[in-house]
Parts: structure tokens; sequence; C-alpha cells
């Protein structure tokens, strides 16, 4: 039997497998293992030429090495969700019979012309996913394979033919509707769709649509949206770097194919409206705002702690690319268009490792403190590496040190900064400078607080926690306004977004009665209020301290009130570490070494009080080794 027999024996088996049910290809008898050459060093990658074909027809493709800068390649990129490894199709590729992710196959299928080579790059089959140091020399250059693409092509999924053609007739009629209102024409960072191509359809140019009562245009319009940001794509961490760093990005969804910039007008335009918990519309907004910034050179870059915090809610499956992933991007610290990465990527690192290496630079290089100041879980103090690294591959819904409007970390409060890193004991540590403010005493749980307040004798306590619940209120209003995309700041999608349930009680619980109730327990108002909370108050108190912020409310030794990490115990200090905004939990262990515990809100220092007091005792900082 000849080689093409072979082949076409092996992929007809793997086609009825394929159909009988879906199997990896460590399980599979027919599906052989891709050969690779070994690609060049510099800048060289491979392309896949996907042969011509009907739709039911074999996928056929090869691979060749071009360099990105001698050969000029012309390649369209594939941008798609990788989906469930273990459901594959058949593929023949450099002559050999192997299985692909069900995801990619229909990409291929659907990307296929008909006459013509077509010439494609596809990470999965274009970089040798076995191979660490491949892939880590790959993703060095995976800004430049975006970059250099003739467009980028966006697979979401297969869909419903009527579904599909009604909700991009949607998406289009409502843009032009918004557009005819003048709501972009003033908007320079907004880019207009081709004008009368809508989008097409079976490849044929769409230049009209139906009309629609103008009242339900923008109902019809959010329903599309939510269909078509429900696809897995846009929950994928990898797809903000692929789509910004190309000018021309096409979305196909089914047998339609529509310009992205429609989609993120679209997602703009509805920024005022309620379109559900859960809805991926903001992570749509989010990626046209980085889009934007990455094509015009006037707009403020993001720090990377920033876009760490905004992709916070995408899926990457290797937990370093949440680091890789977002290297090609312009970010305050680093540029890769000036020739060099803010850190190169090694597959070959532990995923602590990685983390370390890039909160030291932040921290050692770059003063950013808000490093310290990522949220921490309960359970990450027992994990076995440092405490001031984060798990970046955790969530963290918010901490108490913001960003301004320009995305640049507010003005420390505490001067001079002196960050270094050090070891001790074979454990990576950092030394930074700072002093310390109080001790924690004890915790207070839920309504403990209304007793703190019966014992005072004084208006300090009360001011205190005023300016303790309005940081409330902003963290939380911070949330909520997240999920209804008010803020496009900090409009994104969150796993924890049942905050948004407890809108209501959370402005019961920062409420004006809830806040006289308080005076009136402590004696500052002269009519005695009731001295029950409402119940969506009592709700909302004794829920906040329980779900995923995991704070709590504490009392130091000398009666000062605050709130930081669930997991302080009594004996933990609170110290201002010089560069950070926000004073921080650290515990005492052993040989004169401190472990981060977290953040936490101090009144007394929050309004300056207890930095001048340390100022005018001529106090010398002292330098605090956290292991």
């Amino acid at each position: 039997m000849d080689d093409i027999s072979v082949i076409t024996q092996r992929f007809d088996n793997l086609l009825h497998e394929s159909t009988d049910q879906a199997e990896s290809p460590s399980t599979s008898q027919d599906a052989q293992p891709l050969q690779y050459d070994r690609i060049p060093r510099g800048r060289s990658i491979r392309v896949l030429d996907l042969a011509p074909g009907t739709w039911d027809e074999p996928v056929i493709c090869s691979l060749r090495t071009v360099h990105l800068d001698d050969d000029d390649p012309r390649y369209e990129a594939i941008s798609y969700a990788w989906g469930d490894h273990n459901d594959r199709k058949p593929v023949i590729c450099n002559g050999c019979a192997i299985t692909t992710t069900r995801s990619l196959f229909e990409a291929l299928q659907r990307f296929r012309h008909a006459k013509t080579t077509r010439t494609l790059w596809a990470d999965a089959l274009c970089i040798n996913q076995a191979d660490d140091d491949e892939k880590t020399s790959q993703v060095r250059l995976m800004s430049y394979i975006y970059t250099k693409a003739v467009r980028v092509l966006v697979w979401l999924q297969h869909e419903d033919d009527q579904l599909v053609q009604d909700s991009l007739n949607a998406i289009c009629r409502f843009v032009c509707k918004e557009d005819g209102f003048g709501r972009f024409g003033g908007i320079d960072e907004v880019p207009k769709p081709t004008p009368n191509i809508f989008y097409r359809w079976l490849d044929v140019d769409v230049t009209s649509i139906n009309e629609m009562e103008s009242s339900a245009i923008t109902d019809a319009a959010i329903d599309a949206l939510n269909l078509i940001c429900g696809s897995p794509w846009f929950g994928r961490g990898w797809v903000v770097q692929e789509v910004a760093l190309n000018t021309s990005a096409s979305v196909f969804w089914g047998h339609g194919e529509i310009g992205f910039e429609w989609l993120g007008v679209a997602s703009r335009a509805v920024s005022g409206c309620a379109f559900g918990v859960g809805s991926m519309i903001p992570t749509c907004f989010f990626l046209f705002l980085v889009c934007n910034s990455s094509h015009r050179t006037n707009r403020p870059r993001q720090p990377l702690l920033r876009l760490m915090d905004l992709t916070v809610g995408l899926a990457f499956n290797e937990p370093k690319d949440r680091i890789y992933g977002l290297l090609g991007l312009k970010t305050f610290e680093c540029d890769l268009a000036d020739g060099q990465s803010f850190i190169d990527p090694d597959y070959n690192i532990t995923t602590m490792e990685c983390y370390r290496r890039v909160a030291a630079k932040l921290l050692c290089e770059w003063h950013d403190l808000r490093v310290l100041s990522w949220k921490r879980s309960v359970s990450q103090s027992a994990k076995d590496w440092p405490s001031w690294v984060p798990d970046w591959n955790e969530n963290n819904p918010v901490a108490f040190a913001e960003f301004d409007e320009d995305g640049i970390q507010q003005k420390d409060i505490s001067g001079l900064v002196q960050i270094s890193e050090t070891s001790f004991g074979g454990v990576q540590c950092i030394e930074i400078s700072g002093f310390k403010v109080d001790t924690i005493n004890r915790e207070i749980k839920e309504y403990d607080a209304l007793s703190y307040f019966e014992k005072a004798n004084d208006g300090h306590e009360l001011e205190a926690f005023q300016a303790l619940l309005r940081r409330l209120e902003h963290i939380y209003g911070q949330q909520c306004l997240a999920v209804t995309f008010g803020n496009h700041q900090r409009g994104l999608p969150l796993d924890s977004v049942r905050i948004t349930n407890l809108l209501s009680e959370y402005e019961a619980f920062l409420g004006r009665d809830f806040v006289q109730d308080i005076y009136s327990k402590i004696g500052a108002y002269e009519d005695d209020r009731s001295d029950h909370f409402v119940p969506s108050a009592d709700r909302f108190a004794s829920r906040y301290s329980e779900d995923a912020w995991d704070r709590t409310l504490f009392i130091t030794s000398t009666e000062m009130l605050g709130i930081g990490p669930l997991a302080m115990i009594p004996g933990d200090v609170v110290v201002v570490l010089h560069g950070g905004r926000m004073p921080f939990v650290l515990r005492p262990v052993d040989n004169g070494l401190w472990r981060l515990v977290g953040e936490c809100y101090l009144y007394d220092v929050d309004e300056g009080r207890v930095h001048r007091e340390w100022e005018e005792k001529g106090s010398v900082s002292e330098k605090f080794t956290i292991c």
C-alpha cells in the first residue's frame, strides 16, 4: 500500500472514530504525533498553508518556516478558544493523520478557500506544544506574529443561520441609530465601521438591513451582544493581546463575518444599560478600549498590574500566561517596540518563580507597592512560597489602593521608597523601609461594632467609622458599578459578581437611617431612633465579611478601628511601608523576619495623623524583611 493510501486509510479511521465519540490523540491508534523541524533562532515562525476544498472534504494543510523580517510573509492569524481538549477532529498536516480540537478544526473548515491555498497562523499547529523551549521562544514573538499578520480572524463557533443573521442585523441597526444621534461624532477614539457594508454573509457583503421600531432596537442589540459575547472566545485571556496588536480583526460566527469594531462600538453604546449579571459584554468593551489604546500613540499607557487586574476574570490554561499573555501590550513599564520585554517568557520555570520575578521587578525597579495590595486569599499564607509574591492566578476583586483616572497609582502617603530583594536561609525576601503603627488587638464580628461605639465618649471614633463606611462604599460601589458598566475604567467581568445582588442591601447598609442609628447609639442625636438595623442592611453587613472579599473589621491595641484581611490574628502588626498607599498587616516570624498578611485600612493613617506624628517625633524608619 502506498503512502497516500495509508494516510487516507488512517484519516477514514479517525473520521469514523470522531463521529462515534470524541477521542484524544493519546487513545487513538491511528492519530500520529506531528513531527516538527526545529525552528531557526531569531524571528522565525511556522505558517500553515491550508489546501483548498469544499465543506465536507478532509482538512489538509502543511507547515513551512518563514522569517518575519526577511521573507515578509503574508498570512492571517487565527484567534480562537481551544475548547475541550478531548473533543477532537481529524486533520492531515504535513502528510500525517493527526487530530485537533473541534474548535480549530471548525475554524479551518470555515476559513478554507474553495479553489486557492490560504496561508494562516494557528498556535496549536504552528507551535510545537510539547516543546517548552520552543513555546518560550515563540511566545516571545507573539506580539510580532499578530502585528505582522494581514489581519486577525476571530473564530467564535457554529451557530444557527437565522440566529446569526438576526443578531448581526440588530447590532448594525443599533450602531447606525446611535451614530445618527451623533453619539460617536465627537469621540476620536471610536473607529467608524466600514461605510455601506454592515457585515458579510457566506462571503457576500450585506449592504442593507430591515428597519425596526426604534424602541426595540436597543433591546435587540443587547440580546444580540449577549449571544455573541457568550461565546467561549470572550472568556479567554490571550484574546486581549491577539486583537489589540492588529489594526484589522474580523469576527466569524457561523456563516456570518463582522468587523470587530462593530461589536466594540455597540458594546460602548450600551455601556449605560443594564444587561444582566454574568454578561460578557463588558469584556467586549474592555477589548475595544485596549485595541484603541494600543493603536493610538497619544493615549496614556496602563500599568501592567492594571491590565492584570482587568483580565482577572478571563481564563488562561497555563497560570504563567497571566503574565506572558500580556507582554505584547504597551504598558506604563515597557513597550516591545523598544526591543525589550518586561520579563522573558520561560515555560521551564515554576509558576511561583514566574510570579516572583514579576513581583520583584515591579517592587524593586518600579516601586509599585500595589503588588503587596493584591488581595491575598485566606489560604495563601499556607502556600509554600514568599508571602510578598501574589498568586495572580487567583481572583483579586479589588484592593484598597486604587488607580486614578489615568490608570496610574495614587500618590503614596509615606515618603521615599527603599526596596531591595534579598535571600535568607534559601528563601527569597524583600527588604523595605517603613514604621510600625499599632498591633492588632482583636477582630470585630459583625455587629460587635455597635458595642464599640456605645463605649465611645468622644467624636473621634464616630469620625473614624464614618470614614470606614465611605471606604466600604468605595470598594463595594466600584464592584456594583463595574457589573452595570457605569464606570468604563472598571467595566470588567468578575467571577464574584454575586455582590451585585446585594446592591440594595449595600445601599441600606450605608444609608442615612443606618448612619443615624449609629449616631443615636452613641448619643450624638437626642431623638432616639430605632435600635435595630433594617433587614436589608443586616443582610449586607452579615454577608460582606463572609463572602469573596476576605476582610474583617478589627480594633488595635490603642483602640483604632480598621478593616483588614480575614487571615490576620491578634498580635499581627499594622505598618506603614514607604511607597504604599495604604498600611499593611505583617506577622512576626522567626529570626526577625515578617510575613505579609495583606493590606488594611485605618482612618488614622488615611487622614495622615499617624504619619504626621511619626515625622514630628523625628522617628527613624526601620527595615522590614518580608519572607
